[in-house]
């Protein structure tokens, strides 16, 4: 079974925030690779949601590095 993830609003916008950071002080390549090993950790937590560390403030949430 896959579950999905729900991105917090705060969430998204750190997100995209780190990514336009990145754009500005690393290469393309560097950047792309960032992007894909962020899919590909997301991709896996879908799969395997216990993998994260549970959130202290809600055990449905999930954190991983």
């Amino acid at each position: 079974m896959v579950f999905q993830i729900i991105w917090s609003p705060l969430a998204l916008r750190s997100y995209i925030n780190n990514i336009k950071y990145l754009e500005e002080v690393w290469r393309k390549k560097e950047v792309n690779n960032f992007i894909t090993a962020a899919e590909k950790k997301l991709n896996l937590l879908k799969k395997f949601p216990q993998i994260g560390f549970p959130s202290k403030q809600n055990k449905y949430l999930r954190k991983t590095l």
